[in-house]
């Protein structure tokens, strides 16, 4: 028995927009059925079939890499900037300390 999921995951999983799920559809690349809930009507897509739309599609799942590494690099980029900040403060915690050294060291 195939697995069925619902188009917002279909979208998901292949990393596309729900309307390019749709025009999957509407080109016979995945079969779909309607299944009556307790929050209506819905459609629900093959997900077998979306699995080989999703491996026909090499370029798009270059772009997915190039996507998560771009995220990747501005989440370490930010970090860097944190960590840079942080140190920042701990240099000018060690500079107002040994201000406050000298000023006791000349008081006595």
């Amino acid at each position: 028995m195939a697995a069925w999921i619902t188009r917002a995951e279909a979208a998901e999983r292949a990393g596309v927009h729900r309307n390019t799920v749709i025009d999957f559809e509407r080109r016979g690349l995945v079969k779909t059925r309607r299944e009556t809930g307790p929050s209506g009507e819905r459609v629900m897509v093959n997900a077998a079939d979306l699995q080989k739309v999703i491996a026909a599609r090499p370029e798009r799942n270059r772009h997915d890499e190039v996507a998560v590494l771009e995220a990747a690099l501005t989440d370490c980029r930010d970090q860097l900037e944190e960590v840079k900040r942080e140190r920042a403060e701990l240099l000018e915690e060690l500079v107002q300390i040994a201000r406050g050294r000298r000023r006791s060291s000349g008081a006595s």
